[in-house]
């Protein structure tokens, strides 16, 4: 089954590297795999250097709370820096299919 926000891929890296003011961004051919590796390393360098400004990146995000809370418990098995990247890159997809959406309609 394909996911819903499969085709917003395109500009996920830039945006996210925007948001987390990280340079150098990820390059742009980078796979969706890459893109989430490159990810998780950033943020676990943000958690470790200034966890505050990464916390309100995730506000501005709207990331889930709860899930954030979640992940960062470190009851999951996987790498949270994985799963955090998951989860922002499916928000930041998800933010881009609306955007489409609506920005077509007018």
């Amino acid at each position: 089954m394909d996911h819903p926000f499969r085709d917003n891929f395109s500009g996920t890296g830039e945006y996210i590297a925007n948001q987390l003011d990280i340079i150098p961004t990820p390059h742009q051919s980078y796979s969706e795999e890459e893109l989430i590796e490159w990810l998780a390393a950033q943020i676990h360098r943000l958690l470790n250097q200034n966890r505050d400004y990464f916390f309100g990146v995730c506000y501005r995000l709207d990331l889930d709370e709860q899930k954030l809370k979640s992940i960062l418990s470190g009851k999951h098995l996987e790498d949270p820096g994985i799963l955090l990247a998951k989860e922002i890159i499916h928000k930041v997809k998800q933010r881009n299919h609306w955007k489409a959406y609506y920005g077509n309609r007018g």
